[in-house]
């Protein structure tokens, strides 16, 4: 691959690291929900589980079991990611869903859980409260499926 390439990746995935931290930080502040408009509105809630809150627990055994399989998930992640770089093949759906996952872990282990904050809603349906980061994991793994349904 092209140095200018690394270069590429990496300051996409800082880009996303960045903008999931300073909409966090700004998350922090919210003392009451903020309603921006019928399908929009902001929150802040902590997810101790994983995607839309599954295995939440206030438990510090799940938690640590949970975290340990997350840094597993993001070692095999970084292999995986390593070598599809070295076969030159595109690697931006795995450097979206590393950045993701650094900053949500980087939740994890600075405030016992990931903030989630973001909420969209339609009528009574609603999806679980969100950040930038897991859209960010979301994004990589559809483009992570669409590259290996088209080199299937």
């Amino acid at each position: 691959m092209k140095k200018q390439n690394v270069w590429c990746y990496a300051f996409i995935a800082l880009a996303i690291i960045l903008l999931d931290r300073i909409t966090k930080s700004w998350a922090l502040t919210l003392v009451q929900e903020k309603i921006v408009n019928p399908f929009l509105s902001f929150g802040l809630t902590f997810n101790r589980g994983i995607n839309w809150g599954i295995f939440n627990s206030s438990n510090g055994t799940t938690f640590i079991i949970i975290n340990i399989a997350i840094a597993a998930v993001i070692l095999g992640m970084l292999i995986y990611t390593f070598t599809c770089w070295k076969h030159k093949s595109p690697i931006l759906g795995q450097v979206l869903v590393l950045a993701g996952a650094l900053s949500n872990y980087y939740d994890r282990i600075m405030h016992g859980g990931v903030i989630d904050f973001i909420v969209l809603s339609a009528g009574n349906l609603s999806w679980p409260a969100f950040n930038i980061a897991d859209a960010a994991i979301l994004l990589g793994v559809g483009l992570i499926a669409i590259t290996n349904y088209k080199n299937w």
